[in-house]
């Protein structure tokens, strides 16, 4: 049995609250105002229309929006189920309903409301049997199923009180005390959330769909770049733009433009398609399952499913905050957490899946090892100049040469630096990893130094009482000024990575992450690897090419390696750094200009091109799809459409054309019919005269004998 799901919700004329369309009725009840909104059989046609007629040409888990006036409406291809646990009810019990009737569901006991279609519905919904799961009609309830009341807290103690949804005077059978029903709960003791019911076809109709390959069921059939992602066990979900030329009502090719969100399984299978969606520009992919579709500023952004495709009901608030961040940034990546790491002129920042800002680097940030532990060694090393100064109240000044910043550590010369407990030895370290300098081993020969009540010839290091003073309103307004910049943690800047390029700006630069927990940054000229602690693994150089740079150009597995798409050549770097040409252009015609790529965790990767065109490839190279190879059904272009239309003129015209010559001919033969029939009559007429005038001779020659 086929059978299509359908959401409904409109909007009260009263109170402008949201309002579910549960039942195909003509009126429907507010739960908020208590005021009633009609709809008419007009609206509900115009809503239902594609439901009815397109509903068995329809993919399963294919679904369409439809809207009509402030009546707006989703359907989907899928059985009907039960409303508490989803669980698909059986089509036997549902086509045994003569009437109406409640099923109960065998998992969670759950009443569904089944009733066969009337003949006053019959001519509306034509092969349409039953409706499964609308909201019951209260004459069917018995007073056990009724709905339980909402309860709220009691101003005087705070024990529950219960609201029914109707009476706003209550009394607290806890302390007595007469309480008044806020606002915000009047006439929501029995809310309703817009829920599926389902539209069941007669047993006869035939299963129009087309096959659930995704080629043969048209979905590579993109003009623009489609929006991409993939999830941990590579299923595909992807935000398409379809162009289609259909003939309009004086046979004028029209054009139709279709987005789409959908998704398809590693074998190409479709799982769940979204039609007449707004146009998405971007995709971001929870770990809770759940699809963050981005649309442009004039559209909402929308929460779905990755199992059906279905609306998640995720608060919409959180979904305009993350869509907002999205939108307004130079580049955004997900993290294995599911937080996002969002890039602006230089800056990062990390939002959590709940939509608020957390720490960009929770667990420390980027360092490079080699940086950190290196000690001047010979002559041909020179220490970074840097200047250690200490204040009368033990504040330690760090003053880097060629950088006019200062910074101020807290400095106990009784506390081991290079021990745990030494906030300027955890400082040095920190500072040093954020600047690139080897700090802590010199905060180490400065503490000896203290120690020992030497100064060390020729470096640049000053100990207590062997140096320099620093005025502590200096040091305090320095440190109150560092500590507020190094107290932010929810702003970091890319300048602060270690080992990063001093020839390109901060907008030359992008940092993605990996399904590891690594973090990549790439620049224009290479590309440097930190691992999930944050220590710098490698940094590979590449000849200068912006093209690396493009938001869909790099991409990463769970074994580290990382692959970069620019240059004509598709580049695989290996968890060490080790780099291979895995594809190029002049070999392989691919990568093409203006392309996108997309890593699975396991290392197979998709390209992506324009119009339709996309490939799949193993992690050794090997081709294992190509759509452009794969059959695909036939849309008509505009100018076969043109073509349709000026045959069309052309038959219609020699068919006027043939029938004004039919009507001149039939013309003339009435005429000659007439003309004979003129000269049949005048024959006849001159015969009767001839016999008239013979018999009068006869009678004249008789009489004349006689």
């Amino acid at each position: 049995m086929i059978s299509v799901a359908v959401k409904v919700e409109t909007e009260c004329g009263t109170c402008r609250m949201p309002m579910p369309v549960n039942t195909l009725a003509r009126e429907v009840g507010c739960q908020s105002c208590g005021r009633t909104t009609s709809i008419g059989g007009e609206v509900w046609q115009a809503l239902l229309r594609d439901a009815v007629y397109e509903g068995p040409k329809m993919l399963r888990n294919e679904g369409r929006r439809r809207r009509a006036g402030k009546v707006s409406a989703t359907f989907s291809r899928r059985g009907p189920c039960c409303q508490g646990c989803e669980r698909e009810l059986s089509a036997a019990s549902i086509l045994e309903v003569r009437d109406q009737a409640m099923l109960r569901c065998e998992r969670c006991a759950q009443l569904t409301w089944v009733r066969k279609v009337t003949a006053e519905l019959t001519g509306a919904l034509p092969n349409i049997t039953h409706l499964v799961g609308e909201d019951p009609d209260p004459l069917a309830l018995t007073p056990a199923l009724a709905a339980e009341a909402a309860t709220f807290p009691c101003p005087q103690c705070g024990s529950p009180v219960p609201f029914d949804g109707v009476n706003r005077a209550c009394t607290c059978r806890f302390c007595s005390a007469s309480v008044h029903v806020p606002d915000e709960f009047v006439y929501r003791g029995r809310r309703k959330v817009a829920a599926s019911w389902f539209l069941c076809f007669h047993r006869s109709i035939v299963d129009g769909a087309p096959a659930p390959v995704a080629v043969a069921a048209g979905l590579f059939d993109w003009e623009e770049l489609p929006e991409v992602v993939l999830d941990t066990i590579g299923n595909l979900y992807c935000a398409t733009t379809q162009l289609h030329w259909v003939a309009g009502r004086n046979g004028d090719p029209k054009k139709i433009v279709d987005h789409v969100v959908w998704s398809i399984d590693s074998s190409l299978n479709v799982r769940w398609i979204q039609r007449n969606w707004s146009k998405a520009g971007r995709l971001v992919l929870f770990p809770d399952d759940t699809l963050l579709v981005i649309g442009d500023e004039q559209s909402a952004p929308a929460w779905l499913s990755c199992k059906a495709g279905t609306p998640a009901g995720e608060v919409i608030a959180t979904a305009e905050q993350i869509a907002a961040d999205v939108l307004d940034c130079d580049h955004s990546t997900r993290d294995r957490d599911g937080s996002l790491l969002v890039q602006k002129s230089g800056m990062l920042r990390r939002i959590s899946p709940s939509g608020a800002q957390i720490p960009v680097w929770p667990n420390g940030a980027p360092w490079d090892e080699a940086t950190e532990s290196a000690e001047p060694d010979g002559e041909d090393e020179q220490p970074p100049q840097v200047t250690l100064q200490i204040s009368a109240k033990g504040m330690l000044l760090v003053t880097r040469g060629d950088n006019p910043s200062r910074a101020w550590l807290p400095f106990d010369a009784g506390t081991p630096v290079d021990e745990g407990g030494s906030a300027a030895g955890e400082g040095a370290r920190d500072l040093g990893r954020r600047e690139g300098i080897p700090l802590l081993p010199q905060l180490l020969k400065l503490q000896q130094v203290a120690a020992s009540g030497v100064e060390i010839p020729g470096g640049p290091e000053h100990a207590p009482g062997h140096g320099d003073e620093v005025d502590d309103a200096d040091a305090a307004r320095d440190s109150d000024a560092a500590a507020e910049d190094a107290s932010d943690p929810f702003s970091w800047s890319l300048h602060k990575f270690p080992g990063r390029s001093e020839h390109f700006g901060m907008n030359s630069a992008r940092v993605d992450c990996g399904p590891d927990g690594s973090i990549f940054l790439r620049e224009a000229d290479g590309l440097t690897r930190f691992d999930a602690s944050g220590r710098k693994v490698y940094h590979v150089s590449f000849p200068h090419d912006d093209a690396v740079l493009a938001r869909h150009a790099f991409g990463a597995d769970s074994s580290g390696d990382s692959y970069m798409l620019g240059d004509g050549q598709l580049v695989r770097v290996g968890a060490t750094g080790a780099r291979s040409v895995v594809l190029r252009a002049d070999r392989d015609r691919l990568p093409r200009e203006n392309m996108r790529i997309k890593v699975s965790p396991d290392g197979t990767f998709w390209l992506f091109g324009e119009r339709g065109l996309a490939w799949r490839f193993d992690s050794g190279g090997r081709l294992l799809f190509a759509s452009e190879k794969e059959p695909r059904p036939r849309k008509p272009t505009y100018s076969e459409l043109l073509q349709q239309k000026r045959d069309a003129s052309q038959k219609a015209f020699q068919a006027q054309m043939a029938a004004a010559q039919a009507e001149a001919q039939r013309m003339v033969d009435e005429a000659v019919e007439r003309e004979a029939l003129v000269q049949r009559r005048s024959n006849r007429i001159g015969c009767v005269l001839w016999v008239v005038f013979a018999i009068a001779l006869s009678l004249f020659f008789v009489w004349d004998k006689l």
